[in-house]
């Protein structure tokens, strides 16, 4: 079982998410914690699976959900 504690970044595209997690990232660790970033979509196993539901518009809010959080799910056993 994995520990520790769970910081999630929300927003758009072009929000400034990804300068966000850099510095957020660079001040944790600057302060002695480890720190892993995990992306959506990053796992093989459902990264395809994802892309093409969401192209064709093929997919409900839950549905999308529980498949990112599978994704989560396999990308933290993996990582």
């Amino acid at each position: 079982m994995l520990t520790g504690t769970l910081i999630v970044l929300e927003g758009i595209d072009g929000s400034g998410r990804s300068t966000q997690i850099a510095l957020l990232k660079e001040w944790l660790e600057s302060q002695c914690f480890a720190v892993e970033t995990i992306g959506l979509r990053r796992s093989n196993l459902m990264k395809k699976n994802i892309d093409d539901l969401v192209a064709r518009n093929d997919v409900t809010p839950v549905t999308l959900a529980l498949m990112y959080a599978t994704d989560f799910s396999t990308s933290s056993k993996t990582s």
